[in-house]
């Protein structure tokens, strides 16, 4: 309305990606690039990995075309050392042309830091991608000598079997956030609720039976 035309939605929404096209190039030539981007990201970041997957490299006769996407940065890497031995893991869906699933596992420091440890772009999130994901965290991520770390993550499936195949010596905790949406979404009872968050944060036992006893006073099913 500033130069006084008005149009609608979707011309101005086609026009906007017309001009990030001139300007950023396409999703198509973007994809194309992307062994060459993986070389100056290892070159530009001393002990960065990053690899692009084709289908061919992930089963038998499989073709050329883009699969996954790896990659860690080098200086999250040289940090490991001083992190907590716990790995955060979760997955998101990627919006675009192209969909997808972004990988991410995350290592965390003495003051609650986080640091970005490897990401993953893969076609969804299933016990196979997840696998994947894992071993190469195992072979480019973790120092030799880490056999034993915790592993949180929320209730996903397919990452629940993938933990036990890759890692079965380590123990695999639960994101507290995700429970307590599935919690709210059950019961919808803020005192059930605040129980809750009460005995996930208490370091005694003690303390943490009793909460749970009362929270079975409440709702046995919650308990």
């Amino acid at each position: 309305m500033h130069w006084g035309v008005a149009i609608c939605y979707w011309k101005a929404y086609n026009m906007m990606n017309i001009i990030l096209e001139i300007k950023c190039g396409n999703v198509e030539d973007s994809y194309r690039i992307l062994l060459a981007f993986a070389v100056e990201i290892m070159g530009r970041n001393p002990g960065s990995y990053m690899r692009v997957f084709r289908h061919r490299d992930l089963r038998p006769r499989g073709d050329d075309k883009f699969a996954r996407l790896f990659w860690t940065f080098g200086p999250c890497l040289h940090s490991f050392r001083t992190l907590r031995p716990i790995v955060l893991m979760d997955g998101t869906h990627l919006r675009g042309k192209y969909l997808g699933i972004l990988l991410i596992a995350i290592g965390v420091d003495s003051n609650n830091g986080l640091y970005p440890l490897e990401f993953g772009v893969v076609e969804k999130e299933n016990e196979d991608s997840w696998e994947w994901f894992l071993k190469l965290l195992k072979r480019h991520v973790l120092p030799d000598h880490m056999n034993v770390f915790t592993i949180c993550s929320d209730w996903q499936k397919g990452l629940l079997q993938a933990v036990l195949t890759i890692f079965p010596n380590c123990y695999h905790s639960y994101c507290m956030c995700h429970l307590a949406a599935n919690f709210r979404s059950n019961f919808k009872d803020l005192l059930l609720e605040s129980l809750f968050w009460r005995a996930a944060r208490t370091l005694r036992e003690s303390v943490f039976k009793e909460l749970m006893q009362k929270i079975k006073t409440k709702n046995e099913r919650a308990h």
